[in-house]
């Protein structure tokens, strides 16, 4: 592993958002560029057009009508925050050679393209930044691209390149590199940065919020330094009030919007489609081990993440019940949705924002088995022949994988594909 030991992150990061957006382009040829922003993707891109061009909010295209005759969009605004300055670049390069400055050229969707594979290197580099405090280069490098390509984060960067969830990884690696320098030394700057990020996640998905429970809880070991770490947190009110300022601001941007649109300052805008969430009927098992996306079945790599977590929680490492705790959280909130396999999709995407709370538990297994010599080389083939199936998944996938008759013998047939069987 000592090679291993001399990638630095900016190396990493830089190689895996170069792969991403030349597979991107490979993938969305000519004509096919449109296809960037299908269903979902146009949700979350609109925003830009209508602003920086139509100059209307009221009437976008991917919407659900209102009684007064407005069209409101269900999808928040985070990922659009995030891709503004690829938008805006793209919109410079139209306007200088003549072309057609409509928002939905070739252009533009080049645009989002690099846009997800900057931040899918924005967040291995944080990513990698925060794991290097604690264990090796060589396991961290591993989990790392156990991580990208052992998991549908690859697809959905370079794939799916307007999907929301490469954005919430980045931001989510992000605010984890930030929660340990917050506790290393503690500052204003620090807590309006963070705070800031935390608002851009809960306008992207308001129910990733959650990972602010990692800032709050940064560093314990057990649930005993709870009441410790509260009356930290009540002399830090100062610190507390500037997080609260800049997330609010981030937060009024998405408010404002439903204002503008509805007359409301808040909107459960999924409601307006008739989804909601189900929590006395969450769908557990399903989430993880259903042919339809279930979480372990197409990242099964994961799997040793959880167990790592798991482990590491009850040796008392710092950060690990935490990240556990929010894992299983957010497993519960993905169970209880209507649509609790999210819909036609190359594995349980919503899952892809928590993988660096996961990545620490995966550094950390491989770190251990690594210890032992015949578990070290078992673990390295496993781990080649899971990034194989995933990475092959990624370029057979072809939409839906879901509905009522997809099954353990449709998945079967998939992974023979896997194989060239």
């Amino acid at each position: 592993m000592g090679l291993l030991e001399k990638i630095k992150p900016n190396y990493l990061a830089f190689f895996l958002g170069i792969l991403s957006f030349v597979t991107f382009v490979y993938v969305h040829p000519g004509d096919s560029l449109l296809k960037v922003i299908f269903s979902d993707p146009m949700g979350y891109y609109q925003y830009l057009p209508a602003v920086f061009i139509d100059q209307n909010l009221k009437d976008m295209e991917y919407t659900v009508p209102l009684e007064n005759g407005n069209m409101l969009s269900v999808f928040h605004i985070g990922v659009a925050i995030l891709q503004l300055p690829f938008f805006l670049i793209a919109h410079l390069i139209v306007l200088i050679s003549g072309g057609e400055a409509n928002g939905y050229s070739s252009i533009y969707m080049y645009g989002v393209g690099a846009a997800a594979s900057f931040y899918l290197a924005v967040g291995v580099y944080f990513l990698q930044k925060f794991l290097v405090n604690f264990y090796a280069k060589s396991p961290v490098l591993i989990a790392l691209l156990m991580t990208v390509f052992g998991t549908n984060l690859f697809y959905y960067s370079a794939f799916q390149a307007g999907m929301s969830h490469v954005y919430s990884f980045a931001v989510f690696a992000l605010v984890i590199y930030l929660s340990l320098l917050f506790f290393k030394k503690t500052s204003l700057r620090l807590a309006a940065l963070i705070g800031f990020l935390v608002g851009v996640i809960i306008v992207i998905k308001p129910n990733n919020g959650i990972i602010v429970f990692f800032l709050i809880f940064y560093g314990l070991t057990s649930f005993s330094e709870i009441l410790t770490r509260i009356n930290w947190w009540l002399k830090q009110w100062k610190c507390v009030l500037i997080m609260f300022l800049f997330g609010g601001m981030v937060l009024f941007l998405q408010m404002a919007y439903f204002k503008h649109v509805s007359g409301n300052w808040l909107e459960f805008s999924y409601g307006h489609l008739g989804q909601q969430f189900f929590w006395t009927k969450a769908q557990m098992g399903k989430v993880l081990f259903s042919p339809q996306n279930g979480f372990f079945i197409y990242a099964p790599a994961m799997l040793f993440a959880v167990i790592g977590l798991i482990w590491g929680s009850f040796r008392k490492q710092a950060n690990f019940f935490t990240s556990l705790f929010i894992w299983c959280l957010s497993w519960y909130i993905f169970a209880s949705w209507w649509c609790w396999w999210f819909g036609g999709a190359y594995g349980h995407r919503a899952f892809i924002e928590y993988l660096p709370l996961l990545a620490i538990g995966l550094t950390y297994f491989i770190q251990e088995i690594a210890k032992v010599t015949v578990l070290k080389y078992t673990g390295a083939f496993i781990g080649i022949v899971l990034v194989f199936i995933s990475v092959r998944m990624s370029f057979i996938y072809t939409s839906p994988w879901d509905g009522l008759d997809w099954g353990w013998d449709d998945y079967l047939v998939q992974l023979g594909h896997v194989f060239w069987m």
